[in-house]
């Protein structure tokens, strides 16, 4: 029975489980953001009616709004994880 569950190794020999695969978030959210780029200059190059020769500016005008989009997403509260105001706002908006 001990052979059995040794089946396929050398004496000695220890097998290891594989360890699982980490995902790298920040590679991850480079391909979202290049993904929703890419999805945005593709749409500007069909408004155009799909007039060739427009791709850099595509991307470049994608881009700038992405940005923009972003930048304007982290200037807003967060009110679904937690309070969105400071403890000393709370505090002067209490006292009214």
């Amino acid at each position: 029975m001990k052979e059995e569950s040794n089946r396929g190794y050398e004496a000695g020999q220890i097998r290891y489980a594989a360890r699982p695969r980490t995902v790298n978030v920040g590679v991850l959210e480079r391909q979202i953001d290049e993904e929703l780029i890419s999805r945005r200059a593709y749409a500007l190059y069909e408004s155009r009616g799909r007039a060739d020769g427009h791709a850099d500016e595509d991307w470049l005008r994608a881009v700038t709004e992405y940005a923009a989009q972003r930048a304007a997403e982290s200037m807003e509260p967060h009110s679904d994880y937690g309070a969105s105001r400071s403890f000393g706002d709370r505090l002067r908006d209490h006292g009214r």
